[in-house]
């Protein structure tokens, strides 16, 4: 079947091309319609380049002129109208025909139709009968195509009679080389009155045939259009949206060619009208492919050539070859439509049947059409006022186009009746689920009831578990204010430390409500004892061991009878891990204290100094210049004005292996101005920055040498603006304490 397919489309090619070319022959020749034998213009041209209008005299002598077939191209004919194929370069030519007239005709007033593409004069005898456009060159020329309007002339009473052409077309050769020639298609009819209403009726059917079909088709793309945007998974009404828009666009295009007068308006409509048509083509059949034919073979790559070099053709105005193009992408399309219908039918696709009778309509009725515009070509007959092309262009928007409507549109129904389907389904499960979620919320209704029995049942017991806590919280936290008012009462008071030391700073700032650390002082002649200890944890633990550690301190100072730095700390271990029991038993714990002990001699100035891993810091003008002081394993000096003594590397408490290694002693001799530190560790473990990472002893240091010539406010100022900077949102890691005494 599809071999006889390819048989037929193959002779239809050939045919088709065939009249193409008798037509296109056809239409090379000059018209004169309905003149019948009265009046002959199909011979005896005579044309002369010039422009001089003594030769619109009859009398003038033009045998020296040439005959239009003989130097100016050729000259096409058929039986009833000539037209002229001349070549103009920019200039101005005259055509004279000597015309031998019946007396029947003498004085008798015909029908006038003129088809050109430039712009001309027509005299007869002498006399200017009708002007169209302006004569000029290419930049004065004003073309003017008269096509299908309706003129007069009135012959003249001789038997030999004359018409002359004024003729130019030059404006076609604007932005062209001056020295290129193009064709002139010139065509003067001559017709009985008769036909005027002919004429007309012919010239409205064609504009309200262009005007309706572009409506309909334009419709029909609104339309597939919008069942494409409200149903996307249907690609092929948008392809049919497009071809229909490219339809209506073509019928549009045909009726501004009718309307124009201006020749190089329609010769780019034209174009156009050939590119859009190409692509309808196309479209057609990847409308098929995307409704039956999933699968792309080479028909349809060869469809995609045909279709890209009929549209470069056209655009660089190889006209004949863009014309047998776009008839073999037409035959190529029809035949792989016919193929893919075919395989349809076969498959018995659900309303293939469709597409499939629209074209056997078209291809039924094609031949005799073809035949139809051959007789039409060569005898001049007209079928109810339309060329026969005219009608297969309004049978094909009636056959395939239409079948492709009716197709979609039916396909669309079918849609609808399964959506129809699955919402009477859906409507059933729906009401079914209703009848089971009425069954759900009558259970949970009952279980609801339940649930808040035993909620407020479960609520009652937990409102009053909340408020036994609540007593519980409030007891407790009573009770760590009040162990804060405690702690807070042994530590040195303002008024003592001012006594005891003169100008000094104390930062402590606790991280829970108690603090581990605490800082202790005493006086005993000119001897005053101050000390900053940071104990194990921090909180309520931390707080009983600062309160152990004041304890054992006052119990080793004020009743002891020792005022050595590192003997009261060998003391306050020994007590410290009795008090503990950390060694009874056989079970040890790591319990204990840091601490950084000062012993200040106010009547020589000397200060002892023993630490338990807390260092101390002096700053001095006279580090620099004290040669008794040099740098060592525990001496460290800094950017000129710091000393740092670090403390022995074990605590005040039970530590494995060092309990018979006991603290040591360093003397410092101090001088007016120094500045004496011991700290804690909270202040240079304190996480913050930028990089969220600890404050360092270094940059402590870095801080605490530039408190050289700084008032000890100003140093109290600038410690808790730098830690509270540092800190910013992050919340305290440990205790702080720091302690400081200006000498």
């Amino acid at each position: 079947m599809i071999k006889q397919c390819s048989r037929f489309l193959f002779a239809f090619w050939f045919f088709g091309c065939f009249l193409f070319c008798v037509k296109a022959n056809a239409q090379k020749a000059f018209r004169l319609d309905s003149v019948r034998d009265e009046v002959i213009l199909n011979r005896n041209w005579k044309i002369h380049r010039g422009d001089n209008k003594e030769w619109a005299n009859p009398a003038f002598d033009d045998k020296d002129w040439d005959s239009i077939s003989k130097n100016f191209g050729n000259v096409s004919k058929d039986s009833s109208k000539t037209m002229f194929i001349i070549s103009t370069n920019n200039g101005i030519v005259w055509l004279r025909l000597h015309l031998k007239v019946a007396p029947s005709l003498w004085h008798k007033t015909l029908l006038l139709q003129v088809e050109q593409k430039g712009a001309s004069e027509l005299y007869l005898n002498n006399t200017l009968i009708e002007s169209f456009g302006k004569i000029g060159n290419t930049e004065t020329e004003i073309p003017y195509d008269p096509d299908d309007n309706v003129y007069h002339i009135q012959l003249g009473g001789d038997t030999m009679q004359v018409l002359a052409v004024r003729y130019s077309q030059n404006a076609m050769l604007k932005g062209q080389d001056p020295n290129h020639s193009i064709a002139t298609a010139l065509n003067i009819t001559l017709a009985n009155l008769s036909k005027v209403n002919e004429l007309i009726l012919h010239d409205e059917l064609q504009k309200q045939f262009c005007i309706i079909v572009s409506a309909v088709f334009l419709t029909l793309s609104l339309f597939h259009l919008l069942l494409f945007v409200y149903y996307r998974k249907t690609r092929s009404n948008l392809y049919y949206s497009i071809f229909a828009a490219l339809m209506a666009t073509i019928s549009l295009s045909f009726y501004l060619i009718i309307k124009s007068h201006n020749p190089v308006w329609v010769i780019t409509l034209a174009k156009v009208d050939s590119i859009l048509v190409a692509l309808c083509f196309f479209l057609i059949l990847v409308l098929l492919y995307s409704i039956f034919e999933k699968k792309i073979n080479w028909l349809f790559w060869t469809l995609i050539g045909l279709t890209l070099l009929s549209i470069i053709t056209s655009v660089i105005n190889l006209t004949v070859i863009s014309s047998i193009l776009v008839f073999t992408q037409a035959c190529t399309a029809s035949f792989s439509g016919i193929v893919i219908i075919i395989k349809a039918l076969k498959k018995k696709q659900k309303g293939v049947w469709i597409i499939a009778s629209g074209f056997l309509v078209f291809l039924g009725l094609l031949p005799s059409l073809l035949i139809l515009t051959a007789i039409n070509s060569i005898f001049k007959r007209n079928v109810n006022g339309l060329l026969p092309d005219e009608i297969m262009f309004f049978m094909w928007i009636f056959s395939i186009p239409a079948s492709m409507s009716a197709y979609l549109a039916s396909d669309f129904g079918r849609t609808n009746k399964k959506l129809l389907l699955q919402l009477v389904h859906v409507k059933q499960l729906s009401e079914q689920n209703i009848e089971k979620e009425r069954e759900k919320q009558q259970i949970i209704k009952q279980q609801k009831e339940m649930l808040e029995v035993q909620v407020k049942e479960k609520t009652s017991e937990i409102q009053e578990q909340k408020n036994e806590l609540l007593q519980k919280n409030t007891e407790i936290i009573d009770s760590i204010l009040y162990a804060r008012r405690i702690q807070n009462a042994i530590l040195p008071s303002d008024e003592m430390l001012k006594e005891a030391l003169g100008d000094y700073l104390v930062i402590f700032k606790p991280k829970d409500v108690v603090s581990g650390d605490f800082y202790w002082c005493h006086v005993n002649g000119d001897f005053v004892v101050f000390a900053v200890a940071d104990c194990t944890g921090h909180g309520v633990p931390g707080a009983l061991m600062s309160m152990i550690g004041n304890s054992l301190l006052n119990e080793v100072v004020m009743d002891g009878k020792t005022l050595e730095a590192d003997l009261i700390l060998n003391e306050l271990r020994s007590k410290l891990i009795i008090t503990l029991q950390q060694q009874s038993g056989g079970h040890t714990t790591q319990d204990g204290m840091d601490i950084a002990l000062c012993v200040w001699n106010k009547k020589d100035n000397t200060l002892q100094y023993a630490g338990a891993n807390n260092p101390l810091y002096r700053i001095s003008e006279n580090i620099m210049v004290d040669t008794t002081i040099q740098q060592s394993g525990k001496l460290k000096l800094h950017n000129g004005h710091l000393m740092e003594i670090v403390g022995d590397k074990q605590p005040v408490g039970y530590q494995e292996g060092k309990m018979d290694t006991v603290f040591t002693k360093h003397v410092i001799q101090l001088h007016k101005g120094d500045t004496i530190y011991i700290t804690s560790d909270g202040y240079i473990d304190q996480f913050g920055g930028v990089k969220n990472k600890k404050f360092t002893s270094k940059r402590l240091r870095d801080l605490l040498s530039t408190f050289n010539s700084r008032s000890i406010d100003s140093q109290r100022m600038s410690l808790v603006q730098t830690i509270e900077d540092w800190k910013k949102y992050e919340i305290q890691t440990d205790d702080i304490c720091v302690f400081g005494v200006r000498i």
